[in-house]
């Protein structure tokens, strides 16, 4: 925070100039840049306040668009996004990617098939059609590219275990009528109380 950059310059025109394309960053980092420090010119949110002060209180004459108040609001504000930016960046590194589901859902079919007692089984996942992979990057995945995948994924069976899916919860079987049914159970549960809230819902209204 005490490294001087316009140490050497003196020229009031340029100095504004400066200030405002200093403020514009900031501006940006708070909106479309979502928070990238890249994007300030002086890389950093401690280094890019510092470099306001430092022009601000060289100015004799200060700015009528900005003053130390707004800086300060600004060193606040981005601050706040940064935090905010952290605390997204761990869940999203918390949760399982949309490969390392799949992973497990092979591995632990292909352990129930291996077993030779001819049970039936049935086994529920919840397959987010929207999953974050590790890091900041994306990995979406849509309703039909998981499904896509998942019909891959059963030729490695053989064609010997089956899925039907209601939302993002998904129900594998061996028998592909105890598959079914469970799905079909799961749709009626949801659907009780999607009305048991309509109903609630309907009663508020008519209680105000």
């Amino acid at each position: 925070m005490n490294k001087k950059y316009f140490e050497n310059y003196n020229e009031p025109e340029f100095l504004y100039q400066m200030l405002g394309r200093l403020e514009s960053d900031c501006k940006y980092f708070l909106g479309n840049g979502n928070g990238a420090e890249k994007h300030l010119w002086a890389l950093s949110v401690d280094n890019q306040i510092s470099a306001m002060k430092e022009i601000y209180n060289k100015l004799e004459e200060k700015p009528e668009w900005l003053s130390l108040e707004q800086i300060n609001n600004y060193e606040k504000e981005m601050k706040d996004k940064l935090s905010e930016k952290s605390i997204n960046t761990n869940e999203i590194n918390n949760k399982d990617s949309t490969e390392q589901i799949f992973t497990k859902i092979y591995t632990e079919l292909k352990e129930e098939m291996l077993k030779e007692d001819n049970t039936i089984f049935v086994k529920e996942y919840e397959i987010p059609s929207k999953n974050y992979s590790k890091g900041v990057n994306f990995d979406l995945w849509f309703a039909s590219g998981i499904e896509m995948q998942l019909y891959q994924m059963m030729k490695e069976f053989e064609d010997k275990v089956f899925f039907y899916s209601y939302k993002d919860k998904y129900f594998f079987s061996n028998s592909e009528q105890k598959a079914k049914e469970v799905m079909l159970k799961e749709v009626e549960k949801e659907t009780l109380k999607e009305q048991r809230a309509g109903r609630l819902k309907r009663r508020n209204r008519e209680v105000r």
